[in-house]
């Protein structure tokens, strides 16, 4: 451990913070405010967020409670799922109809908006219901209980570690096969365990800022960028095969979104060797290093 190093108790940090989660997105949802398109992301955050934190734990966990917890929080972030979708597909269109180089292609893109706009409208509530509502109040407070009864058995942080371990671990390994494949879906799968990366570090930045500050902000850029190929995948997917349009509105919107999307994957692609360049115990060694925790696992 370096001279000036502070010692961290990391599981007591990651309940603290998992629990204070669960709090503010419950206070959101016991309100009298209707659902809004910020509310409704910030409770997606919030259950991305609280993965990554059950992910950070795993290795103390018996294996059904982490599952328990694992399809807990899909099931609430499916009840807000629909309207997130439609606000982001509605603003990737404006985004295209912004840049569109041409007329023909501005025309033909304002007729694909208007026809997702009609398909969204002709779908059933995308707004959540009280149903939904009370299903994610349900959801988010057992989430809580399960935090506050948690007890974590190791205080010297190493199971944690193992934990943060594995999440570069599978972040760097998906990043390198989306890459070869370049299949939308496993650039999905690298963007969620990139995300959960960024959550899991944000606990423990306050304990070696310098150190960490930077490559988070990077990290929370490729998170930024492969959400956007992630938009334009599902963007792609509504013009291919759900709605009814003319085949060259069809053909131009389509061409539109994948020079968008090969922009932004060339720059993700750059971030990526930057960010994963070191093998997933020295990453982990280091920090561990800097921050006072036990050392363990592989290196």
């Amino acid at each position: 451990m370096k001279q000036g190093s502070v010692c961290v108790d990391l599981p007591r940090e990651v309940t603290t913070s998992a629990i204070a989660l669960d709090a503010l997105a419950l206070e959101l949802l016991r309100g009298d405010e209707p659902f809004s398109a910020e509310s409704i992301h910030q409770v997606r955050v919030t259950t991305k967020r609280l993965r990554a934190h059950w992910n950070m734990v795993r290795p103390e966990l018996r294996k059904k409670d982490y599952l328990a917890a694992k399809e807990r929080l899909r099931l609430a972030a499916k009840c807000v799922a629909g309207q997130r979708d439609a606000t982001v597909m509605l603003a990737t269109f404006d985004e295209l109809i912004e840049a569109a180089h041409s007329a023909k292609l501005r025309h033909s893109l304002v007729a694909v908006r208007q026809a997702a706009e009609e398909f969204f409208a002709a779908e059933t509530a995308q707004v959540p219901g009280a149903t939904e509502r009370q299903k994610l109040i349900d959801a988010l407070d057992a989430d809580r209980r399960q935090w506050e009864k948690l007890e974590l058995g190791r205080a010297d942080a190493s199971l944690l570690e193992h934990g943060l371990r594995d999440t570069y671990a599978r972040a760097r390994r998906l990043g390198r096969f989306a890459a070869r494949g370049q299949r939308p879906e496993d650039f999905h799968r690298w963007r969620r365990w990139t995300k959960y990366l960024f959550y899991q570090l944000e606990v423990i930045e306050r304990f070696d800022p310098e150190r960490l500050s930077r490559y988070i902000r990077e990290l929370k850029s490729l998170g930024k960028l492969l959400g956007r190929s992630q938009d334009y995948a599902v963007t792609r997917h509504l013009v291919r095969d759900k709605l009814d349009l003319q085949k060259q509105d069809q053909r131009r919107a389509l061409s539109a979104i994948d020079r968008k999307d090969r922009s932004v994957l060339r720059r993700s692609r750059a971030l990526r060797a930057r960010l994963f360049d070191r093998r997933p115990g020295k990453f982990v060694g280091a920090l561990s290093d800097e921050m006072g925790l036990a050392a363990g696992g592989r290196r």
